[in-house]
């Protein structure tokens, strides 16, 4: 096999090495192994999501701001900007074909399918938080006070709704929406020297993972390789791929995910707060939570995992299900929505919600980037043919409802037959036993299914 050059996906670093690794010289298996001569470099190809219709995305964020500041509060902002901003999302969602012809739009095609999340948005700014200018201000900058003095049609004002609606986006301040539940400090004592230390550990370890995930046969047809079709199908007879190989794929792609999330993240907030200034560090509250004490697929979501999807889910899910949003977004106590009922709602619509997201991307695929249509897709002799194609995309966030209902219940029945105090290390290791084994197999499934799809994660890397 001669020499290649492979990319990781870390946005700043470029690194050349030459190393001998113990791979599958046919790419089918992780188990067959052969000695390996490889050279790459580590660099992230953003290329394919200059296809995306941009100028559509760009003229919405513009006129965001624009409403917020040429339009009064009451009683007509919400719909006049409604009319100027949802045609346009309409416009870039349905009505914009992505060129294909280059092979490389999967990436293009599964953020034109997700960005429905953008109607969300906009209905929350402008239906249900309504009057930002009365509740938005930047804590240790401004005050409120300052805020409402703020006079409409005025450059100040326009800066103002500016960075308090897109720009937060951009720039990362407000990509965590859930603070809560997070140390309040943590990122006000970031030492450089610290996240420096931190970064090439977790550098090496993420370039280690999408080394071996990269190299599967499967990753590598897309999924349709002869013999391959199951490989992420755990326990399956057909798959290819060890059961033990196939936890540590899926343990790959979950700390791919998170490595480039957070570095991304890290890169904005030092560009920030350490050369334009702009920003304070303790505006950038941490993204990622501890596993410490979040033993369960509950505390997973609230706790650990990122809030990016905060202010495109629990909104509308609280104000479906009863919660007293707006008092809840000025801090005040809410006059209704305590009942349990009512929060289970709330998280059956935000796993609802989130799930109809990520079906969109998968089910915007249009199938020939891949193999085809997915002849394993779940019941599709029973369902429709675009409802199979996203089914697992769907279903995995609709499980894990399923998933804390359970797990509530087994709580409240321990507490209640048993109530023995177990030592902290036997709870971490029965709660992370739980989570992996809960989210593996749907997880797996998930993958399978966008990989089917036509998705191709190696249009984020540059080849040599």
């Amino acid at each position: 096999m001669k020499n290649q050059r492979f990319a990781g996906s870390a946005p700043i670093f470029l690194c050349n090495r030459t190393n001998k690794y113990i791979i599958n010289g046919s790419y089918s298996t992780l188990t067959q192994l052969t000695s390996v001569e490889i050279n790459y470099i580590v660099l992230m190809d953003l290329s394919s999501i200059l296809i995306l219709p941009l100028h559509w995305y760009l003229l919405w964020a513009l006129l965001i701001p624009i409403c917020l500041t040429v339009i009064p509060p009451k009683p007509y902002r919400a719909y006049v900007s409604s009319i100027l901003l949802f045609p346009i999302l309409i416009k870039a969602q349905w009505f914009y074909k992505i060129d294909e012809t280059n092979n490389n739009a999967s990436i293009a095609l599964m953020l034109q399918g997700v960005f429905i999340n953008l109607f969300f948005y906009t209905f929350n700014l402008f239906f249900i938080v309504k009057y930002p200018e009365l509740t938005d201000y930047r804590l240790g900058v401004e005050s409120l006070e300052d805020v409402k003095k703020l006079r409409p049609c005025t450059w100040k004002k326009f800066n103002w709704c500016l960075h308090r609606s897109i720009w937060g986006s951009l720039v990362g301040t407000s990509w965590n929406w859930g603070p809560r539940s997070l140390p309040s400090n943590s990122s006000s004592q970031i030492s450089f020297t610290n996240w420096l230390k931190s970064f090439v550990v977790k550098y090496i370890i993420y370039d280690r993972m999408l080394w071996l995930f990269l190299r599967t046969e499967f990753i590598q047809t897309r999924g349709w390789g002869v013999e391959h079709v199951d490989d992420f199908n755990l326990f399956d007879e057909n798959a290819k791929i060890s059961t033990l190989n196939q936890l540590v794929i899926a343990s790959c792609a979950v700390f791919c995910i998170y490595f480039g999330i957070q570095t991304i993240y890290d890169i904005m907030m030092f560009i920030n707060v350490l050369l334009l200034r702009r920003y304070e560090f303790g505006e950038y509250l941490p993204l990622f939570g501890s596993f410490n004490g979040n033993y369960t697929v509950s505390s997973l979501w609230g706790n650990v995992w990122h809030k990016l999807m905060y202010q495109l889910t629990v909104p509308h899910s609280k104000l479906i299900a009863g919660c007293d949003y707006r008092a809840i977004h000025l801090n005040q106590p809410p006059k209704y929505g305590t009942e349990k009922w009512r929060k289970y709602l709330m998280f059956f619509l935000v796993f609802t919600f989130t799930g109809i997201f990520h079906a969109m991307g998968t089910l915007n695929m249009p199938w020939n980037l891949g193999a085809g249509y997915n002849i394993h897709a779940p019941y599709g002799e029973y369902l429709p043919k675009w409802i199979s194609r996203c089914f697992y995309s769907f279903a995995f966030f609709q499980f894990q409802f399923f998933l804390i209902v359970l797990e509530e219940f087994v709580q409240e029945a321990y507490k209640k037959f048993i109530n023995v105090h177990l030592p902290k290390p036997i709870l971490f290791i029965i709660g992370m036993t739980w989570i992996s084994i809960s989210e593996v197999y749907l997880l797996l499934l998930y993958l399978d299914e966008l990989v089917k799809s036509g998705f191709d994660i190696r249009e984020l890397v540059i080849y040599y």
